[in-house]
């Protein structure tokens, strides 16, 4: 009997299952494979009025509350050996969101500068109840803007590595700001993204 990761989320999950892009719940499973059964919300970020746009302070109660329903003694879901892992949604490629949004008919729905708000939110929850944070947010916006270096134990990836993805004077000056370096449409993300994401999440369980 295998203890279980259940990857808890939305479209950016789902896509963790997709092999083509490299998918980070495909490599988790592929990692714990006979240790863990890996069972497979950014979407709460969207701009109002979008139906899936959720209230910052709303987010964050919900957090906390998911947290209490396997923390809380009195809860019927009171489960005080499961581990806890929280990730934030990752970076926004503003510029990519308005891409396919102008060639797409419909208005831009989401901003970076938002998105950071909830990923802040997704911490602060973290801190309140001691529990371990993937910061997938930060870490795209240090390796797009040069705060982190690619050739770090944490943030090297196969894609990182590959000719394609080596920087150029050409890439440098890239009308998605570097972005597209890790996300497939400015939301989700891509191969690169997704070896990033699995490489943080298994450093961040192994800690303990």
């Amino acid at each position: 009997m295998y203890d279980t990761l259940l990857a808890f989320g939305d479209s950016i999950t789902q896509f963790g299952s997709n092999p083509n892009i490299s998918g980070f719940v495909l490599h988790l499973s592929g990692y714990y494979s006979r240790r863990m059964d890996v069972l497979n919300r950014a979407n709460d970020a969207r701009l109002a009025p979008y139906s899936q746009h959720v209230p910052l302070d709303e987010f964050y109660e919900n957090l906390h509350k998911l947290v209490m329903l396997l923390r809380d003694p009195n809860s019927d879901y009171y489960s005080p050996d499961t581990r806890i892992v929280f990730i934030t949604p990752p970076a926004v490629g503003d510029r990519m969101i308005e891409d396919v949004a102008g060639r797409n008919g419909y208005a831009p729905d989401r901003k970076n500068s938002v998105t950071k708000l909830y990923a802040d939110a997704v911490k602060k929850v973290a801190r309140k109840h001691d529990l371990p944070v993937v910061d997938i947010w930060t870490a795209i916006e240090d390796l797009v803007h040069g705060s982190a270096s690619t050739d770090s134990p944490d943030c090297k990836t196969e894609s990182n590595i590959a000719e394609h993805d080596v920087p150029t004077e050409e890439a440098s000056v890239s009308p998605f700001e570097g972005y597209e370096k890790y996300l497939l449409d400015g939301l989700h993300l891509n191969r690169s993204g997704n070896e990033l994401l699995f490489k943080l999440i298994v450093s961040e369980i192994e800690k303990a």
